[in-house]
């Protein structure tokens, strides 16, 4: 889902984010349930280089903002914010 159209920066964890759409239930990339699908937090958001920031859906949505962005030290079980 790219939140704001056809304006830049058009990428990955920014302002295009993605879901997977089962039967049962819309999944948000990076979160704990979907971790068999490949698109981890530390592996596909944190570390953007790796997977172009498939895996930043879910932190946003459950942290509610997009910190990863500007430090590198946060994580499901620590820390939640830059702050």
């Amino acid at each position: 889902m790219d939140v704001n159209g056809n304006k830049e920066p058009n990428s990955m964890g920014r302002d295009v984010f993605t879901f997977y759409i089962t039967k049962n239930r819309i999944v948000p990339a990076g979160s704990q349930m979907e971790a068999n699908a490949g698109y981890s937090f530390a592996k596909s958001c944190r570390d953007s280089k790796t997977q172009e920031g498939r895996g930043c859906t879910a932190w946003v949505i459950y942290n509610e903002n997009m910190d990863y962005l500007h430090c590198s030290d946060l994580s499901w079980d620590g820390k939640k914010t830059c702050k």
